[in-house]
């Protein structure tokens, strides 16, 4: 008996942190709409740590712009099981939008949806990258300050 509870705990949690920890390269294509003329496809790449509270991590957001890694900032996903997908919300003064991930093996399938319209805006599929790859040491060098020569 006791045995048959520890697996039901156990299958209460089925998107534990580890499934989203590393690092994710891919693309980032927009949803060609007039509403949303602003935004452009891009190269994408994540950087997954562990988050700051239990059953959260910190994704570390970088577009690739001549092959460089450039941060456009970090969100703090959770999983969300009304969604089935980890979800991380983020605003400013220009937009409230909600992103999604669902992992598949390795690779992360999301969206980007405005909010409150619901309107998907962005269709994201990046793969897990190896750690020892060329872009995976650019992340660490990108987060260091310039250095003066």
């Amino acid at each position: 008996m006791l045995a048959l509870i520890a697996v039901v705990t156990l299958a209460g949690q089925p998107h534990p942190t580890s499934e989203l920890l590393g690092r994710w390269r891919g693309e980032s294509i927009c949803v060609k709409a007039d509403w949303n003329q602003a935004c452009h496809d891009e190269i994408a790449f994540y950087d997954v740590v562990p988050g700051a509270r239990p059953g959260h991590v910190l994704l570390h957001g970088y577009k690739v712009v001549n092959g460089e890694n450039q941060l456009m900032g970090d969100l703090d996903f959770a999983y969300d099981a009304g969604l089935h997908a980890w979800a991380a919300e983020f605003r400013n003064a220009r937009v409230h939008i909600r992103w999604t991930f669902e992992v598949r093996g390795t690779t992360l399938e999301g969206r980007v949806v405005d909010l409150p319209s619901q309107r998907v805006a962005r269709n994201v599929r990046v793969s897990r990258e190896q750690p020892s790859s060329r872009v995976a040491r650019n992340v660490r060098v990108s987060r260091e300050q310039p250095s003066s020569r």
